[in-house]
Order: structure tokens, then sequence, then C-alpha cells
């Protein structure tokens, strides 16, 4: 459209991103506003004389600035920049990584939001020291594991400009073994002892009551792995119902 050489471009204010010319800036009306195109491709002539600019203000973006119609246009390009260059700042380490074995196959982890300067990208996984997904959320599903096997895990965050950020503190979860066997939903069972009957399958759960050896009951829910030891819900035929470790139950 149009050269102009020189030292000086006159921007409005370079240093801030603005790079649209200032009054006085030689590239003001010094494009051709005819110029000749490709062949077999023909420039419109005269050019359809541009009804505004882009904004000179960062974050601005989408806000059409009126400029005067003249009979020639300006020569340069309208570049938005943060006036620091390129981005070289990694996002924070990120934080609150904690992991659950919800099965013998799948270990679930999840952890804070990072923060980065222009914005976080994604996160990267690494599980025992290898790189296994990179994911935008803040939480990932690892599937396909080995029962009674323990794993050691790790994140870090990355942002657009290919910047990455340390390795958070790692930590560390064993698999489920294989599903007990033992029962079956709607299994008929008894107690084989005075047991405790808990809010839900752990040891530090709520103690509902307790029921007395030779207590019968129907199974409802289970197998579930905690504390090392298997769990079953049980439908009592009479007083508490919940949560009993599988050593007490017999068919």
């Amino acid at each position: 459209m149009g050269t102009i050489t020189g030292t000086n471009p006159g921007f409005t204010n370079a240093a801030g991103g603005d790079y649209t010319p200032a009054a006085g800036s030689p590239l003001l009306d010094a494009g051709n506003s005819a110029p000749s195109g490709p062949a077999g491709f023909p420039f419109p002539s005269p050019l359809f004389p541009p009804a505004f600019h882009p904004p000179g203000t960062p974050g601005a973006f989408g806000i059409p600035n009126t400029r005067p119609l003249v009979a020639r246009i300006d020569v340069g390009a309208y570049e938005h920049n943060s006036g620091s260059g390129a981005d070289t700042q990694a996002p924070t380490v990120p934080t609150g990584l904690s992991a659950t074995a919800v099965s013998s196959s799948q270990i679930n982890l999840s952890w804070a939001t990072s923060t980065d300067n222009v914005g976080v990208a994604g996160y990267r996984v690494y599980r025992n020291g290898a790189q296994i997904a990179a994911t935008a959320s803040t939480s990932y599903q690892n599937t396909g594991l080995s029962p009674a096997t323990s794993y050691s895990y790790r994140v870090a965050a990355y942002d657009a400009a290919g910047n990455v950020s340390a390795k958070s503190v790692s930590v560390s979860k064993t698999t489920q073994p294989l599903p007990s066997t033992r029962f079956a939903i709607n299994d008929r069972v008894q107690l084989t002892m005075r047991t405790y009957v808990r809010s839900n399958h752990s040891l530090s759960a709520t103690i509902l009551g307790p029921q007395p050896q030779g207590a019968f009951g129907t199974v409802i829910g289970g197998p579930w792995n905690a504390d090392g030891v298997w769990w079953w819900r049980i439908n009592f035929d009479s007083g508490v119902d919940g949560w009993v470790v599988e050593g007490s139950l017999k068919k």
C-alpha cells in the first residue's frame, strides 16, 4: 500500500502498546489508495477508506474508534502488545494435589487452580516421574491401573507461551485390591460376633449402634475397601443398618 523509511514512525505511545500514528507522524495519509493487485485479482479502486482503527489502549478490543475519512490511507500495521515484550513468566506451582483410589484400576486427582500473568492454559500430569496427560481442568481420572499398586503423582501448570511451572509436591496413592467376591447383593448373611454398625465404610465413621452375634440381614451395598479391610452394607432384620467389616459376616 505504501512504504515509508525513517527512524521515527511517530506512534502515539509505543511503550504503552498504542501503535496508532500520532499527529505529525509520517505514516498519516501516506498510503496508496489505488494500488495495483496481483494478476487476475485486482484490488478495488479506490480502496474503501477505513471507518475505524484498532484502539491503542490495552484491553479495549472490540470498541471501534472513529477515524477521519481522508483521501489517503495511513501506512503501518496496527498491533497491540503489553509493552513488556514476549511472555516469559511461568504460572504458579499447583497446590493442594490430592489423590483418591476409587477402585482397583482408577485413581482420581484434583488440585487448586494456578495463576499466571496472562492466563493458565492447562496442566501436565505426571505419574511416577513421567508425563501421562495434559488437561485444562484441575482434576484428572487415571484409569487402567493395576490392583493394589502404589502410584506417585505430580502436576505442573503451563501457559499459552509455553512457560511451565515447577512440579507440585508429590502425592502417592495405592489402588484398591481386586473386589471381594465373598458376598453379592441380596445375599442373606449372619454376624459371627457382636459388631458395631457404622455410617460409612471406615473405622473412623460414626458408630450407629451394635448388632449382636447371630443377627441376620441382607447385603445391600459393597464391597468397599478401606482401612485394609472389605466392608459391606447390611440391611439387618432388626435394629440399626449400615456398614460392617467383612470378617464379621458369614452366609
